[in-house]
Parts: structure tokens; sequence; C-alpha cells
């Protein structure tokens, strides 16, 4: 099985680069991928094991659908605020979307801890 506490951890680096990014604290590419691919789910770890093969088996499960679904929420809210860090800069990214990405994130955590439990 997928090592989930190893993908918790790079979904938490993921998400916190893209903040640090939106805030101006660093530069880097997740403010610079087009927003295309952020929102892309199968353009992480843990989105191409979600639709890869070797996870077939569990695609039954409510909690791996749960899952599903956070991740691909996720990669919208995060996809959004790049689109408004683009047009307009940190501080409306913020106010956009901040709190909604920041729940998504949350809520993709939670789904890897039950999906693990199941």
């Amino acid at each position: 099985m997928f090592d989930l506490e190893t993908a918790k951890a790079w979904h938490r680096m993921f998400a916190l680069h893209l903040e640090f990014v939106i805030d101006g604290v660093e530069t880097g590419s997740a403010a610079g991928d087009s927003v295309e691919t952020v929102a892309d789910q199968e353009a992480c770890r843990l989105g191409q094991w979600l639709r890869g093969a070797s996870c077939k088996a569990y695609a039954g499960l409510p909690s791996y659908q749960h899952l599903d679904a956070a991740h691909a929420r996720f990669h919208y809210f995060a996809a959004a605020m790049v689109r408004v860090f683009r047009e307009s800069g940190g501080a409306a990214a913020r106010a956009a979307d901040a709190g909604a990405f920041r729940a998504a994130s949350q809520e993709v955590l939670r789904a890897i801890d039950q999906f693990r439990d199941e």
C-alpha cells in the first residue's frame, strides 16, 4: 500500500509552499505553475496513486471515495488561489480563497486518516 503518512507530509508541504508563495515569503513553482497544472489532481503523487491501477481495489470503499472527492476540492481551491494570485496578487488571493483552501487541505488530511483506518 501507498505510504499514507508520506502522502500527508507531501500534501502539507505543497499546501504550505503555495501559501508561502502567495504571501511573498518564498518564490517557487507552486504559484508559477499554470492554473491547469495546479488544478490537475494527477499532477501530485497522491492523485497519481488515487487514480492508478494499484488503487482500483479500494475504489468501492466510502473512505476512498471521500478522499478522492476531498483531494479534487483541494486542487480546485489551490488552482483558484493561483488564478487570483496571478491576476491580482497575494492579498487578493488570500482574501478570495484562503479559507476554502485551508478547509479543503485539512479535509484531505482527515480523509487520508479515515481511509487508512477503514
